[in-house]
């Protein structure tokens, strides 16, 4: 895969693989610098990354119990 597609591997991992995530929104007149500062509200600060979140809440559903 990486022969075909050599721009990946930079962000290719050993045991995962490809690692990267795009959101591409498309419309008309849309305000990028108002939807990019929104997005990065979203982006979990330096403290937050360095909590231990195993002791969040997980409000997703478990897939496993679903069935």
């Amino acid at each position: 895969m990486l022969d075909d597609e050599p721009e990946l591997e930079q962000g290719w991992h050993p045991q995962f693989g490809d690692r990267l995530n795009k959101l591409v929104l498309i419309g008309i007149e849309m305000d990028k610098q108002a939807i990019t500062a929104e997005l990065d509200e979203c982006l979990l600060t330096d403290e937050e990354m360095s909590l231990d979140w195993s002791q969040f809440t997980d409000t997703f559903p478990n897939p496993t119990q679903l069935a």
